[in-house]
C-alpha cells in the first residue's frame, strides 16, 4: 500500500519540478555548480569538513560520494519543445536532486525526514524479530516432541537443522531478488508463505510433516533475515548507520535468546508443544500487516525506475531511463543477479574470509544452544522452564553490547574528522574501522565458553554459568554487528547479495552442527565438549585484528567491493 502511495508521490513530485518546459532555476544552478566544481577543482569540494559534520541531514555527506562517482551523469535538460529520442540515454536524475539538496524528493531515501526513516526501521525490526523467533521457538520442547512423534531426541533435532538448511538455501535467492524487484516485494510476498508454513507445522503430528514444515519456515523467512541489513544501508549513510544497524541486528539475535524462555515455560505449564508454533504465527501477522500498510520501498534503483517512468510521461522525452530499465529484460537481469552469491562465495576474498569466520561463530552459537539441557538441567536439576530462562543472560549480554555502541560511534567520528583534516572533505571512513567491536569482543567469546565449561559443576553456583552466558551474548552481538557493517561498507549496492552469501555459509554449516551437537555432549560431557568449542574460539581471536590490518589489500582484489 505504501509503495503505491510512493509511486503517486514521485509522480506528483516530478510534475511539480518538471511540468514546465524550462528547467527550474534551482536545477540550472545545481548543474552549473557541479560543472564548475569538476572543471576548476573548487566550488562544492571547497566545503569544509566541519561544515559537513554540523549538518544533521546525511545527504550533505552523500554529495561528496556522488560527485566522485557520477560526474558522467550530467545531461542536457529537455528543450522547450519535447522531442522523442531514438537512442537510449541513462539520466540519473536522482543524483541531481542530491546535489541540489532537496529533502522533499521521495525517490531519495537518504534525504527522507528522520521520522520516516525511524518508522520504516521500526517496522523492519518487528518483521525481523517475529521471523527470527521461529528459529528457536521449538528449542525447549525437543524431548516432548520426540516422545510424541516416536523418534529419538537426535532425530528430533533435525527439525531445527532443516530450518537452518532452509535459511541457507533461501538466502541464495533473497539478496539478488531484492536487487531486482525491490525490498518490499521480498518482505511481503515470502512472509505470506512463511506464515502458512508455520501454521502447517503447528498442525502436523507426524515427524515427516514437522521437518518439512520447518524447512519451509526457514526457507521463506530467509528473505527477511538476509535482506534487512541492505534496507538499513538504503536509508542511512555510513555515519548514521553506526547506531541504526546494531539495533536492527539485535532484533534478529535477541529472539534466539528469548524464544527458548517462552518455549521452556510452555513445556513447564503442560501445554501442547504445538503452542510454540501458534504463538510464532500470532507474533508474525501484525508486523506483516504493518509492513503491508506502512513500510515504504527503500531500494533507490527501483525508486529511480518509477521516477524515470513519470519523467517520460511528463516531459515526453524517452531519454529518461533508469539503470534497472536499461539492464536488459527481467530474465537477463535475473540471470545476472541470481548467480551473484555463488560468484561471491568462490571469487570474493572478503566474503570467503569473513564467511568462514562467521560460519565458525555460528558453530559456537548452536553448539552452546544444544548443550543447555546438559549444562543446567542435568547438572543443577533445573526444570525446563528455568533452563530456558538462563537464555535471558545471553539477551542481557546483547543489550550490553548495544549500550557500548555510542563509544564506538564516537571513535569512528574522531577518525573521520582526522582523515578529513588530512585528506580533505572527500575522505571516507575506511571499512576496517568497523572491526574494532569484534577485535575487543573476540577474546571474551573464548573466555565465556571456557568459563561456562569449567564452572559447570554441582558444587559451583550456577550464577557463574549465567555470567558466562552474559559475556557470550555481548561477544556474539558485537562480532556480528562489526562483521556485517564491514560487509555493507565494502559492497554498497551489492550488500544484499553479499549478506545473503554470508547467511548461506552460516546456516548451512550450523544445520550440521545442530544435529551433531547433542551426541557430542552425550559422549564427551559438557566440560570437554565446550572446551573443544572454546579452542575453536581461541583460534578465531586474532581474525578481526588480521582483517583490520590487511583488509584494504584484500578488498583491492575484489571485483565488487569499493
Amino acid at each position: 500500500m505504501q509503495s503505491l502511495r510512493q509511486y503517486r508521490d514521485i509522480g506528483a513530485y516530478v510534475e511539480a519540478t518538471h511540468g514546465q518546459r524550462e528547467w527550474p532555476q534551482s536545477r540550472k544552478d545545481s548543474e552549473a555548480t557541479l560543472r564548475s566544481s569538476i572543471s576548476d577543482g573548487t566550488g562544492f569540494f571547497s566545503t569544509s569538513s566541519s561544515d559537513l559534520e554540523k549538518q544533521d541531514d546525511p545527504s550533505s555527506l552523500q554529495q561528496v560520494r556522488l560527485l566522485e562517482h557520477h560526474e558522467h551523469d550530467l545531461v542536457t535538460p529537455p528543450t522547450a519543445t519535447p522531442v522523442r529520442q531514438s537512442s537510449t540515454e541513462i539520466v540519473d536524475d536522482f543524483n541531481l536532486h542530491c546535489l541540489s539538496n532537496k529533502p522533499d524528493d521521495p525517490a531519495n531515501p537518504h534525504t527522507w525526514p528522520y521520522s520516516r526513516r525511524y518508522w520504516a526501521l521500526f517496522i523492519i525490526m518487528c518483521v525481523v524479530f517475529s521471523q527470527a523467533w521461529a528459529g528457536s521457538a521449538d528449542s525447549m520442547n525437543t524431548s516432548i516432541a520426540a516422545r510424541q512423534l516416536h523418534v529419538s531426541s537426535t532425530a528430533e533435532s533435525l527439525a531445527t537443522g532443516l530450518y537452518l538448511v532452509g535459511q541457507g538455501v533461501g538466502s541464495l535467492f533473497a539478496g539478488p531478488l531484492s536487487e531486482t524487484f525491490g525490498r518490499n516485494a521480498i518482505y511481503l510476498c515470502p512472509t505470506v508463505i512463511y506464515m502458512f508454513s508455520v501454521a502447517e507445522t503447528a498442525m502436523m503430528n507426524t515427524f515427516a510433516g514437522q521437518i518439512i514444515g520447518r524447512f519451509m519456515v526457514g526457507f521463506w523467512s530467509s528473505a527477511t533475515i538476509a535482506t534487512n541489513g541492505a534496507s538499513v544501508d538504503d536509508m542511512f549513510n555510513a555515519r548514521t548507520r553506526s547506531w541504526a544497524f546494531p539495533i536492527l541486528c539485535a532484533a534478529g539475535v535477541l529472539p534466539s535468546a528469548l524464544a527458548p524462555v517462552a518455549s521452556g515455560w510452555i513445556v513447564e505449564a503442560g501445554w501442547n508443544w504445538h503452542w510454540a508454533d501458534w504463538i510464532t504465527l500470532l507474533m508474525s501477522f501484525p508486523p506483516w500487516l504493518a509492513a503491508l500498510l506502512f513500510l515504504p520501498e527503500t531500494y533507490s534503483p527501483l525508486l529511480l525506475k518509477w521516477k524515470a517512468q513519470h519523467l517520460r510521461r511528463v516531459t515526453h522525452d524517452d531519454r529518461y531511463m533508469s539503470a534497472l530499465e536499461t539492464g536488459g529484460t527481467l530474465g537477463q537481469r535475473l540471470k545476472e543477479a541470481l548467480p551473484r552469491p555463488v560468484i561471491f562465495l568462490t571469487r570474493e576474498p572478503v566474503i570467503i574470509i569473513l564467511g568462514i569466520y562467521l560460519m565458525l561463530l555460528n558453530v559456537l552459537i548452536f553448539t552452546l544452544q544444544s548443550g543447555f539441557e546438559f549444562l543446567f538441567t542435568r547438572t543443577y536439576g533445573f526444570s525446563v522452564g528455568l533452563t530456558g530462562s538462563v537464555f535471558l543472560a545471553i539477551a542481557a549480554g546483547c543489550i550490553f553490547s548495544l549500550i557500548l555502541t555510542p563509544f564506538f560511534m564516537n571513535n569512528e567520528n574522531k577518525t573521520l574528522r582526522r582523515r578529513r583534516r588530512q585528506d580533505g572533505p572527500r575522505a571516507k571512513l575506511p571499512p576496517e574501522m568497523r572491526l574494532w567491536p569484534a577485535i575487543i569482543a573476540a577474546p571474551w567469546l573464548a573466555i565465556s565458553l571456557f568459563g561456562l565449561a569449567w564452572t559447570n559443576d554441582p558444587s559451583i553456583s550456577p550464577w557463574w554459568g549465567c555470567a558466562s552466558c552474559f559475556i557470550f551474548g555481548y561477544a556474539l552481538l558485537s562480532i556480528l554487528v562489526s562483521s556485517y557493517q564491514y560487509i555493507m561498507d565494502s559492497y554498497g549496492t551489492y550488500a544484499a547479495s553479499a549478506l545473503g552469501t554470508i547467511s548461506l555459509l552460516r546456516f548451512m554449516v550450523a544445520a550440521g552442527v545442530q544435529v551433531a551437537a547433542r551426541p557430542m555432549f552425550e559422549s564427551m560431557g559438557p566440560k570437554w565438549a565446550l572446551s573443544a568449542v572454546g579452542a575453536v574460539a581461541v583460534v578465531l581471536v586474532p581474525a578481526p585484528l588480521i582483517f583490520w590490518k590487511y583488509g584494504e589489500i584484500v578488498r583491492a582484489r575484489s571485483r565488487y567491493a569499493d
